[in-house]
């Protein structure tokens, strides 16, 4: 993979561009507000972005003014000096250290606040902020509230001011008179404007955890394995949500979803790239996810494995465990719009826009999710028709195409007469596929 590496720079779309580099962090300090009163609260801000792929753990030391500007002693006050909080890999947030001083500290625009940092990590950092800035940065990569914060923070003014010979920033702060104020909560904090799962931008995370998905989860995914599993748990799902499948209902349903798993390495499953599509993960990270020009539409399962992995690592070796048991919905919501597609494709009629093709498997998922809601509509278009044309994309060992297909026509014959008019209809363009697909094994709807 090329080693060009630099992940959107949000301290200096916040900054203006200015930073302190303190080992493999980047920082900056503001005062809130600039000009205080004396005996009110004031905030010190401390902007902090890690550059590197690793964990870091930074310690901030608050240094205030140890006289005031008539050589008083100890009207600057804070509770707690020091702040130790650990940064997750790329993460961008800012520690908040309050303070206030004596209602009689002396008016003065010279007062210089001063935050000491140190920044160490337990592995060898590698650097994904280059040290004058990071990567080109939009708003639009952030979700809202972060979009939010970020725009919050950019009215403040940021310095990098650094007192010789230590890693310590410096920010002016002007201090009129006044009286006691209301009384302050003197505990600082540590907010997190964002991490890798937090963008909406997918390619600083898909580069991190590239090799870790190449290597370690998707071995993991294999077909012999993950079917029975989802298999299983099709049929206990759909029966939860009122609608119990007959066998082989199940069977193509679990296939769409174990072919959406093997598409995520389309030469290595022999599928191939251009069957694969946006479904296709491993040729996005060969590329360098950095250098695509645009952001890629990942599939949501795979949204939700990083966000897990990011969370606890030990996900990532039993990666099966967690699609079955945490993100069954998110792949079968991938399930959904693919079988859209083909059925689109096969079929040549038009199933709706992509929103309305996207918000009738949300609802699908939503339904199993809340254990209600499931209906012969909503599992035959577009799951059990999908199935039908990707089956045998499928093979399944120990299992006959002719009896499957011979089993669903059975399945189908048995629902008809509960079913509506419109119902019906799906049963027609069921049959029609069936057709197709049974003609190289001898079979015909009613055999």
């Amino acid at each position: 993979m090329p080693e060009q590496v630099n992940y959107p720079d949000i301290l200096g779309a916040i900054t203006g561009g200015q930073r302190l580099n303190i080992g493999a962090v980047q920082a900056a300090l503001a005062v809130r507000p600039r000009v205080a009163r004396a005996g009110r609260p004031f905030e010190i801000i401390l902007l902090l972005q890690n550059a590197s792929d690793v964990d870091m753990d930074v310690t901030a030391m608050l240094r205030l003014p140890e006289m005031d500007a008539k050589k008083q002693r100890g009207t600057f006050v804070s509770k707690n000096m020091r702040l130790v909080i650990g940064m997750a890999p790329a993460e961008v947030g800012y520690v908040v250290l309050p303070a206030t001083t004596l209602p009689d500290t002396a008016a003065s625009d010279m007062y210089r606040i001063a935050v000491e940092v140190d920044a160490r990590s337990l592995q060898k950092p590698r650097r994904v902020r280059e040290p004058e800035g990071g990567g080109e940065f939009s708003p639009d990569y952030l979700k809202p509230d972060a979009r939010e914060q970020v725009e919050r923070l950019q009215t403040l003014v940021f310095s990098t001011a650094r007192r010789l010979g230590r890693q310590t920033l410096e920010a002016p702060l002007s201090l009129m008179s006044g009286t006691l104020g209301q009384m302050v909560d003197f505990k600082p904090g540590w907010v997190s404007i964002c991490r890798l799962i937090d963008y909406a931008d997918t390619r600083p995370l898909l580069h991190h955890y590239g090799d870790l998905l190449r290597t370690t989860i998707l071995p993991r995914l294999k077909r012999h394995e993950v079917y029975p599993l989802l298999l299983q748990t099709t049929v206990a799902r759909f029966a939860e949500a009122g609608f119990p499948l007959q066998e082989a209902e199940a069977v193509l349903i679990t296939k769409l979803m174990v072919l959406i798993l093997e598409y995520a390495s389309p030469t290595e499953t022999a599928h191939g790239y251009l069957a694969a599509g946006r479904y296709g993960i491993v040729p996005l990270i060969e590329r360098n996810p950095l250098l695509l020009e645009s952001v890629p539409e990942l599939p949501h399962w795979l949204l939700g494995m990083l966000q897990l992995v990011a969370r606890e690592a030990r996900v990532a070796t039993e990666p099966t465990k967690a699609l079955v048991h945490l993100l069954y919905e998110e792949l079968l919501f991938d399930a959904a719009l693919l079988a859209f597609a083909e059925v689109e494709r096969e079929t040549g009629e038009d199933l709706g826009s992509p929103a309305e093709i996207e918000a009738h498997a949300r609802a699908i998922a939503t339904c199993l999710k809340n254990k209600d809601g499931l209906n012969f509509s909503r599992v035959y278009l577009p799951l059990v028709l999908g199935g039908i044309i990707i089956n045998d994309k499928m093979p399944v060992s120990k299992q006959s195409p002719y009896d499957l297909l011979r089993s669903l026509s059975s399945a189908i014959e048995s629902r008809a007469p509960a079913l509506s008019e419109e119902e019906i209809e799906l049963i027609d363009i069921a049959e029609q596929l069936i057709d197709r697909a049974g003609q190289k094994y001898g079979f015909r709807p009613g055999d």
